[in-house]
């Protein structure tokens, strides 16, 4: 029996070693798979998980890295009534100052004030330094001629610490025709204090500063709302 069984195993062995590979390899392929797809599904999960909490759990978090994608940014709708309509008002009570200090002193004051400390700091390393008599210099071209031109397009809402909230507007200027120029404003806003700071302006998302992190916004003569 045991030399019956030798003698077929030595006619046969290639073919058992090539099954015998075969299914090996199909149980690696099949396990494989299984970790895969086990894979994905862990990673969509966490994904999900991730956008949860950054949604429950905003306290001193920038909440979004991927700065090229509008999409990643958390929009305001205009269905937020309160938050919508708190950042819309403090964009127009800016846009109103800016087109009406040219020859005022005191709301070139105040729109100095408005601005944020490190963005101060920012623009004195980076340009002429700010101060109450070339702060128009540092907000948009806007006079009482054209400021019917500007207006807002979507807000986002991208960094959250505690009370304060920081948000990008896309400012709009008309040019006729169904067309217009953007650029973005970005404003920092204080719900405990009810006070804001103008964080400066950049033509794209991805030159928004996300290391800035601000817990409160002092009061100042033309910050509140």
């Amino acid at each position: 029996m045991i030399n019956r069984f030798k003698i077929w195993f030595n006619h046969n062995n290639y073919k058992i070693m090539t099954t015998v590979l075969s299914i090996i390899i199909v149980y690696a392929a099949i396990k494989g798979l299984n970790n895969f797809f086990k894979n994905v599904q862990e990673d969509e999960g966490n994904q999900q998980k991730a956008k949860s909490y950054i949604s429950d759990n905003l306290e001193g978090e920038y909440l979004f890295e991927d700065k090229e994608d509008l999409e990643t940014y958390q929009k305001v709708e205009k269905t937020d009534d309160n938050e919508y309509n708190t950042v819309e008002n403090i964009y127009n009570n800016i846009i109103n100052k800016v087109a009406k200090a040219n020859n005022d002193n005191r709301l070139r004051q105040d729109l100095y004030n408005i601005c944020a400390d490190f963005f101060l700091d920012e623009m004195t390393s980076a340009r002429k330094e700010p101060n109450e008599e070339n702060i128009l210099d540092y907000y948009p071209g806007v006079i009482e001629s054209n400021i019917n031109k500007y207006y807002i397009g979507d807000i986002y809402r991208f960094y959250q610490n505690g009370n304060v909230k920081a948000y990008f507007l896309e400012i709009r200027y008309n040019l006729g025709n169904n067309n217009y120029e953007s650029n973005f404003m970005i404003i920092y806003v204080d719900y405990q204090n009810h006070t804001f700071s103008y964080g400066g302006s950049c033509a794209r998302p991805e030159g928004i500063n996300s290391t800035i992190d601000i817990e409160s916004i002092d009061t100042l003569d033309g910050n509140t709302f």
